[in-house]
């Protein structure tokens, strides 16, 4: 970071809420804590939503709220998750926010990495990179990342994100295409750094896996520039366990809902829902892997006719293209499952 930037963040020095729920992640809880505590850039709020847990997480927290100040608990019934991340938006006074799941890690330079970044390129937006880490050697990794001199390098800042997000998704596009990379957009709602005006009137779906996929259309429409930097600086936990792991049907469910309701923004605004159409498609296989009863099996035949109508309204070079994508991406997420998704 530049000295420059420096004195701007210096003058400024915005309150950054970072909000966390947290459900039976005790196993998990004390180093995720402990990483955002450690973050280089002080002036932060963490708000931790215990939502009905019935382990140790309750306590946990506690124990951190009575040592840091900087640290606000929130207990409530269970409501999910994207209930959780609401109780945190209306509760949040920080000019900024950010997100993390209760399970993984924030490099200690996350937050003034993306602030600056944010500041200097006067974006809606702020986003890094992060490692697929597992369990056992997560907090190991992150020990040894932190004792060292992270050099920043570039940061690019781009206007149309919406269409960003729909067109830049295979990794094989993201190389071919010049600063690709930097134009790609994750799904996940951790590893950026929003302006908290983004949130005035913006809830997460509640009762749903899929919330933050559910509300990246709605958000990317009206952010005017987001800006990206390559930096690995968030770590996320690879669980056998876990939802997007375990063929749940109701994740797999809420994920084919939130492609069509992207679609739709898509429609709307005129851009190709390219992203949107390969989620679709691969959701609805995974749909049939999974799917048990009657009304469930049923349910894959009634997305598989509202997939194919979508794509019949799109003209032949449209489809091409989102054909062409939509194979990249498959092979690639079967190199990604065979490798990443195995880590112990």
């Amino acid at each position: 970071m530049s000295h420059n930037m420096e004195a701007v963040i210096a003058q400024k020095n915005p309150l950054v809420s970072i909000i966390v729920p947290v459900y039976n992640g005790a196993d998990f809880l004390d180093h995720c804590i402990r990483s955002i505590l450690a973050q280089t850039y002080e002036n932060i709020e963490l708000i931790l939503i215990d939502d009905g847990s019935t382990d140790e997480s309750g306590t946990i927290c506690a124990a951190f709220a009575e040592k840091d100040a900087r640290v606000r608990l929130i207990r409530q019934t269970n409501g999910g998750v994207g209930n959780a991340q609401n109780v945190g938006l209306n509760t949040m006074t920080g000019e900024y926010v950010t997100f993390c799941d209760n399970d993984d890690l924030m490099s200690p330079f996350l937050v003034e990495r993306l602030l600056s970044i944010l500041l200097e390129k006067g974006a809606d937006m702020s986003q890094c990179r992060w490692k697929n880490v597992g369990v056992k050697e997560a907090w190991s990794v992150y020990q040894v990342d932190r004792e060292q001199t992270l050099e920043f390098g570039a940061a690019i800042a781009f206007d149309s994100p919406a269409e960003k997000y729909q067109k830049v998704f295979s990794k094989s596009h993201r190389v071919a295409v010049k600063n690709g990379e930097f134009y790609y957009l994750s799904e996940p709602n951790w590893g950026k750094l929003y302006k908290a005006s983004l949130w005035k009137d913006k809830r997460f779906p509640e009762r749903v896996y899929t919330q933050d996929i559910y509300l990246a259309m709605e958000q990317y429409v009206r952010m005017e520039k987001v800006v990206t930097c390559l930096e690995p600086l968030y770590y996320w936990l690879q669980r056998s366990g876990s939802i997007s792991h375990s063929g749940n049907y109701t994740f797999h469910r809420d994920y084919l809902n939130s492609a069509f309701h992207n679609a739709l923004i898509c429609e709307q605004k005129g851009i190709l829902p390219k992203r949107s159409l390969y989620s679709m498609s691969s959701e609805i296989r995974q749909l049939q892997k999974v799917a048990k009863t009657q009304e469930e099996i049923d349910s894959v035949s009634f997305y598989q006719k509202r997939y194919k109508a979508y794509l019949h309204r799109l003209g032949l070079g449209q489809k091409i293209s989102v054909h062409l994508g939509s194979g990249l991406r498959t092979i690639e997420s079967k190199i990604y499952n065979l490798s990443v998704r195995k880590k112990p």
